[in-house]
C-alpha cells in the first residue's frame, strides 16, 4: 500500500492536492465495502461448499463449486489490492461487476450440464437454478447504485441472453422444459430491470437531497462569512483607523512644536503613547471575537462532538465522536486550530473524498493534545500532489504552524485519509 504523508511543523511547507478525479466521480461511497463484502459471502459460502462435498451422497445434486471458488478467490484479491485500482482507473468497478454476474451464470450452466451428462431429467438438473436470481441480485443492486438506468437494462437483458445461450443446448431434448426456463428468464429480466429502476430513482432522490444540502450549507456558510467580515471592517474601523490617525495628528502636532514647545511636544507624544495602548486594545479583543462561538459557549470536546454531530445531521454522513474526550487546559489558539482542523477536515471528507463515514479522536498523549480525523472517502493519488489551489490542505498546514504544532496527512487513492494534528497545550 502506497500513501503520501503531508507534515507541517513550524515551518513545514507541504505541497499536496489531490489528483484522482476519475475514481472520485466514478466510485459512490461505500460501494467498494458493500462489494468486497458480497465476495468474501459468496467465497465463505462456496468454500465450505467444497469441504462438504466429500460427504455428498449419490442421491444429492451435483455440486460444482471449483471454479466459483477461483474466481471468486482473484476477484476477492483483486477487490483489496489498491494497486489494482490505481493501475485500472475507470475500468476497476465495471470489471469486477462484471466478473461477479458472469461467473454464477457459467458456474451454474457447467453445473447444470454434469447433471444432465450423469443421467438426471431436465428437471432434476435445473432444480436449485432459481438461487441464481439471488445470488445476481447484488451486483445489480451495485451497479443501479453505481449507473445509469440504461446499464440497468443492460445487466436484465444481458444475464438473459446469456443464461438462455448456455441453458438452451442442455435442455433442447426437452421443449416443455425449454420454454418453461425462456419464460422464467424473461420474467427475472423483466424484475431485474423494475428492481434497477426504483432503485435508480430512489438513490438519484438521495444524491439530490444531499446536494441541496450541501448548496444551502454553503450558501449559509458563505453569508456568515460575509457577515463576519462586515463587522470585522467595521470594527477595524472603529478602533485601528481612528485611532492611528488621531496619533498620525498628534504625532505631526508634536514634530512641528518640538523645538520651540518640548513641554507641550512631549504631552503631545504621551498621549500618542496613550492612544496606540487604547487602540492595541481594542484591536485585540477584535481579534479574540475571531474565535469560533462554539468554543467559547461549549469548550473543546463538546464543540468538536457538536461540529460531528451538525455535520452528521447536514449531510447525511455517519460521523463517530465517541472518542471526543476532555483533553483540559489548553491555550485557546490551539483550541481554535483543533476546531478549525476538524472542521475543514469534516469538509474535505464530505465535499471532495465523497466519504461514508468520518471518524474523529481528541485525546491528549504524552504531554500534547491529539486530534485525529479519518474518513473512508476516495482518498488521493500520491502521484498527482499539487501545493497549487488545495486551499483546504494549506490552511491546515498554516493554522498548525501559528501555533507550533505538528500535522500529518497520510492518504491512499481509494482507502480514504487520515489527519492526525498533535500541538503542546
Amino acid at each position: 500500500m502506497s500513501d503520501v504523508t503531508i507534515v507541517a511543523k513550524n515551518g513545514g511547507s507541504p505541497g499536496v492536492h489531490p489528483h484522482n478525479d476519475a475514481m472520485r466521480r466514478r466510485i459512490e461511497p461505500g460501494l467498494l465495502r458493500v462489494f468486497r463484502f458480497f465476495v468474501g459471502i459468496r467465497f465463505g459460502l462456496l468454500a465450505l461448499m467444497a469441504l462438504s462435498l466429500d460427504n455428498r451422497t449419490e442421491e444429492q445434486l451435483l455440486l460444482v463449486p471449483g471454479p466459483g471458488l477461483v474466481v471468486y478467490g482473484i476477484l476477492l484479491m483483486y477487490l483489496i489490492a489498491p494497486p489494482v485500482q490505481r493501475l485500472m482507473g475507470r475500468r476497476y468497478l465495471s470489471v469486477g461487476l462484471i466478473v461477479a454476474t458472469v461467473s454464477p451464470i457459467v458456474e451454474n450452466g457447467i453445473a447444470v450440464g454434469l447433471r444432465l451428462d450423469q443421467g438426471d431429467p431436465p428437471n432434476r438438473a435445473i432444480e436449485d437454478w432459481w438461487l441464481l436470481f439471488f445470488v445476481l441480485f447484488v451486483p445489480l443492486i451495485l451497479i443501479a447504485w453505481q449507473y445509469r438506468f440504461r446499464t440497468v437494462l443492460l445487466f436484465a437483458a444481458g444475464t438473459t441472453l446469456l443464461d438462455a445461450i448456455l441453458l438452451s443446448p442442455l435442455l433442447q431434448e426437452s421443449a416443455t422444459q425449454e420454454s418453461i426456463v425462456g419464460g422464467l428468464l424473461f420474467a427475472r429480466g423483466a424484475v431485474y430491470a423494475l428492481v434497477g429502476y426504483v432503485i435508480g430513482k430512489l438513490i438519484g432522490a438521495q444524491r439530490a437531497h444531499q446536494q441541496d444540502l450541501a448548496h444551502h450549507a454553503a450558501t449559509r456558510e458563505q453569508l456568515a462569512t460575509s457577515n463576519e467580515r462586515t463587522r470585522l471592517a467595521r470594527e477595524l474601523h472603529d478602533t485601528l483607523a481612528h485611532t492611528l490617525s488621531a496619533v498620525a495628528v498628534q504625532l505631526e502636532g508634536a514634530t512641528s512644536v518640538w523645538d520651540e514647545d518640548p513641554t507641550r511636544a512631549r504631552t503631545m507624544v504621551q498621549r500618542s503613547l496613550e492612544g496606540t495602548r487604547h487602540g492595541l486594545t481594542e484591536a485585540r479583543r477584535a481579534i479574540d471575537a475571531l474565535r469560533a462561538s462554539p468554543l467559547e459557549d461549549l469548550g473543546l470536546p463538546a464543540a468538536v462532538r457538536r461540529l460531528g454531530h451538525d455535520a452528521s445531521e447536514v449531510h447525511s454522513i455517519a460521523v463517530d465522536v465517541s472518542a471526543v474526550a476532555d483533553v483540559g487546559a489548553v491555550r485557546p489558539e490551539v483550541e481554535h486550530a483543533v476546531y478549525r482542523i476538524a472542521e475543514e477536515a469534516i469538509t474535505n471528507a464530505v465535499r471532495h473524498a465523497r466519504a461514508a463515514s468520518v471518524t474523529m479522536i481528541l485525546t491528549r498523549r504524552r504531554g500534547r493534545v491529539e486530534l485525529v480525523v479519518t474518513d473512508d472517502g476516495a482518498g488521493f493519488d500520491p502521484n498527482g500532489f499539487d501545493s497549487t489551489g488545495h486551499h483546504g490542505l494549506n490552511g491546515m498546514r498554516e493554522r498548525a504552524e501559528l501555533v507550533g504544532a505538528e500535522l500529518t496527512v497520510s492518504s491512499t487513492a481509494g482507502a480514504g485519509t487520515t489527519i492526525v494534528f498533535a500541538a503542546a497545550p
